[in-house]
């Protein structure tokens, strides 16, 4: 099994290649926001790629017709996507938890790696420090978690404050990584040890983490057949 490849990516690169062929603007904005408001609620995130794909292809099928997306949908794009969630009887919040925890997990790898290599020159004793932990969650949580879920919600309201307070959201996370870097915190150690033998750990992590989520998606691939 390839660490750097999925059923879940190679689905959201078909459905990418197909989303070219809808040329309506009006009908590729609301496949792009209904996206983002689904992706907001518990499905499966293969399902929906699954219902992306099928909603590109009533787009593709309805420009044949003449129609929009919204006549061929037959309500309105949120009714639409709010009947699916409810009608779906499946709770995937666990997923969208251990994908979140995979991209903690690239971020902190790639952050020390950084850290380790090009800023500290790979001295022979290091670690992480408080100021790097807590920023990783800040950032993870301020930075991507809460503006993606605000911009799901936001997308397809008509309420504009919405667009906004995601910025905000990752401004206050990027800030609190100067305030962090120059606190005290930064010369205190969680732990320390061989700087090599920390970065491999985190690597193997990283690996085994990756392939779990891999046969997840295999799975998925079986559940919900195209």
């Amino acid at each position: 099994m390839m660490l750097f490849t999925n059923q879940l990516h190679k689905l959201e690169l078909e459905n990418k290649d197909s989303f070219q062929s809808v040329q309506n603007g009006d009908s590729r904005r609301e496949i792009v926001n209904m996206m983002k408001y689904l992706s907001a609620s518990s499905l499966s995130l293969y399902q929906i790629q699954i219902i992306r794909k099928d909603l590109i292809g009533m787009a593709i099928e309805g420009e044949r017709k003449g129609l929009p997306l919204k006549e061929v949908l037959g309500s309105e794009p949120k009714e639409f996507c709010d009947k699916i969630i409810q009608n779906s009887g499946e709770y995937a919040g666990w997923e969208h938890f251990m994908n979140l925890l995979l991209e903690y997990l690239q971020m902190a790898t790639l952050f020390y790696f950084i850290r380790f290599i090009f800023i500290s020159s790979a001295p022979a004793s290091f670690g992480l420090d408080y100021s790097f932990m807590i920023w990783l969650v800040v950032w993870c949580v301020g930075g991507v978690v809460l503006p993606d879920y605000i911009g799901r919600k936001f997308s397809i309201s008509k309420k504009p404050y919405g667009r906004y307070l995601g910025w905000v959201c990752r401004l206050l996370a990027l800030l609190s990584f100067i305030w962090l870097s120059s606190s005290p915190l930064a010369r205190q150690f969680l732990f320390r040890a061989n700087g090599w033998l920390i970065l491999v750990v985190m690597l193997l992590m990283l690996a085994a983490a990756t392939a779990a989520m891999n046969r997840h998606w295999a799975r998925c691939a079986q559940r919900f057949p195209q």
